[in-house]
C-alpha cells in the first residue's frame, strides 16, 4: 500500500510540474556566471566580423521605466551615416552631439552615439543605473552595424510621471562596420561576459573621470581584443596609466 501511495505522489507531482503555466519570456542567452568557462564562440559572438549577439546577461530597465518609441542609433535628425575612417580617427566624434537641447549625455567614447527617451510610469523618481560592460546592439541584426560597449556605469534619474531625454556616447566592438544611422533601432543591451572586455571595464570604471583625449587609444585596445586578437599587458598598462 505504501508502494502504491508514493507512486501515486510521485505522478501527481510530475501532472502538476508538466501542467504549470510557464510564461517566462524565452531567452537565447546562457545565464552568466563570471567565475564560469564558456567557448571561444561563446565569448566573441557579435564582436569583431563574428556573427549572432554577444554573450552575456540580457539588461532591463527598473520597473516602472520603459523606452518611448525606440532607441536611435545615431542623432534623431541624422539620417545618413557619418562617413569617416574609423581606424585612422578612432578618437572623433563622429555627429553634432547637440541635436536637441534636451538630451543629456552619458558615457564615454566616440563612434557610438545613441539617442533615446525614457519613461517613468511611477508616482516617485527613479533611478536608472546602466552597468559597465553593457553592449547596446543595432536590434535589427544588420550586420553591417556596429554594436557599442558602456566601459563605465552611468546612473541618471526619471522624475516621478516624467521622461529624460538621454545621451548615450560608447566605444565601438566592430572596427569595420558602419555607423548607423537615426533609423536603425538598438537595444539596451546584453551585459558582457568577454574576460577581456571586462577587464578593460574594470579598470576604466575604476576611475573618477575619462579624459576624452585618450578616447583614440582606448577604442584601439578595444578593438585589440574584439578584432585583432593582440590583448595584452601592455594594454592593460596604457589603461592604468590614463
Amino acid at each position: 500500500m505504501r508502494k502504491i501511495l508514493s507512486l501515486l505522489t510521485v505522478v501527481s507531482l510530475f501532472i502538476l510540474t508538466s501542467c504549470k503555466d510557464d510564461s517566462t519570456e524565452f531567452t537565447p542567452f546562457d545565464p552568466v556566471d563570471y567565475q564560469a568557462s564558456h567557448t571561444s564562440a561563446y565569448y566573441n559572438a557579435g564582436i569583431g566580423e563574428n556573427p549572432g549577439l554577444p554573450g552575456g546577461k540580457l539588461y532591463s530597465f527598473p520597473e516602472g521605466i520603459s523606452v518611448v518609441g525606440m532607441v536611435h542609433g545615431n542623432a534623431p535628425t541624422v539620417l545618413t551615416a557619418p562617413v569617416i575612417d574609423k581606424i585612422k580617427f578612432a578618437g572623433m566624434s563622429p555627429v553634432d552631439i547637440n541635436e536637441k537641447t534636451t538630451y543629456v549625455t552619458y558615457g564615454y567614447g566616440s563612434l557610438v552615439n545613441l539617442y533615446f527617451t525614457v519613461e517613468n510610469n511611477t508616482n516617485v523618481p527613479k533611478t536608472v543605473t546602466i552597468p559597465k560592460g553593457t553592449i547596446c546592439y543595432e536590434a535589427n541584426h544588420t550586420p553591417s552595424n556596429q554594436h557599442g560597449l558602456l566601459v563605465k556605469t552611468v546612473s541618471f534619474t526619471v522624475p516621478a510621471n516624467g521622461t529624460s531625454d538621454i545621451h548615450l556616447q560608447l566605444f565601438c566592438v566592430n572596427a569595420h562596420h558602419g555607423i548607423a544611422t537615426a533609423t536603425d533601432p538598438y537595444k539596451i543591451g546584453i551585459i558582457t561576459a568577454h574576460p577581456d572586455l571586462m577587464t578593460v571595464c574594470n579598470i576604466l570604471d575604476a576611475k573618477s573621470y575619462i579624459d576624452p583625449n585618450n578616447f583614440g587609444t582606448i577604442q584601439s585596445i578595444l578593438w585589440e581584443i574584439t578584432d585583432n586578437g593582440g590583448f595584452d599587458q601592455a594594454d592593460i598598462d596604457a589603461l592604468n596609466a590614463m
